[in-house]
């Protein structure tokens, strides 16, 4: 009887044994390719977008199919990716458009600065005359402007003018009224008349009702 239970036990273990063996390889496999594997697949795809400095985000494809919340995680970061390329895409878009127009704003900044007189004293001839003025415009062009030039031989002329606004259309409205300014005055009106002129001509064309 004792060698009988004893052999009873003996077997129990083993079987026991066995079925905690079976159990645990059993675990083992569907915890890793349920669970483990997908999780890895998603870690590689992430470290080979990483890798490719994001160059391969259209082609980015979710890889993992478990049916669970796993494939859910896969199929949002698939969307995620595709969303995230279109939004870099615009970006660059955006940046390569704002780097047109600073380029263009460069270019109107000198324009604008040529337009006005840069070399001083402006008439070195006369040594009575001295004159230095500078403008430095709250954005990349503005509205502020100056000028001096002699109309004859006995005259000379000063302009100091502020446009209504700042920006392209003050620094455009401001060359108009500038060179509108210098023209009537070398054709030998006095001041009240050139203003008067030259008030008649900006406000006959101006929907923006910008001013000087």
């Amino acid at each position: 009887i004792n060698h009988e239970i004893q052999r009873f036990y003996l077997i129990f273990l083993m079987v026991s044994l066995g079925i905690v063996l079976v159990s645990s390889l059993f675990y083992y496999s569907y915890i890793r390719r349920i669970l483990i594997r997908p999780i890895h697949i998603l870690n590689e795809d992430t470290r080979k977008l990483v890798s490719d400095q994001m160059e391969a985000l259209g082609a980015f494809r979710n890889r993992v199919h478990t049916g669970d919340e796993l494939q859910w995680l896969g199929e949002s970061f698939e969307h995620m990716t595709r969303e995230l390329e279109i939004y870099i895409q615009n970006l660059a878009a955006v940046t390569a458009e704002k780097e047109r127009i600073g380029a263009e704003l460069n270019v109107a900044t000198r324009i604008q600065a040529d337009m006005l007189p840069r070399i001083f004293p402006p008439f070195p001839s006369r040594k009575e005359i001295d004159l230095y003025a500078s403008m430095n415009p709250a954005k990349e062009v503005g509205g502020d402007f100056y000028d001096c030039f002699m109309r004859d031989d006995n005259t000379l002329c000063i302009v100091i003018g502020d446009i209504s606004g700042k920006g392209v259309s003050a620094a455009l409205f401001m060359m108009m009224v500038k060179a509108e300014i210098r023209t009537k005055m070398r054709m030998g009106l006095c001041p009240c008349e050139v203003l008067n002129s030259v008030n008649d001509e900006i406000c006959s064309e101006n929907p923006e009702g910008m001013f000087a």
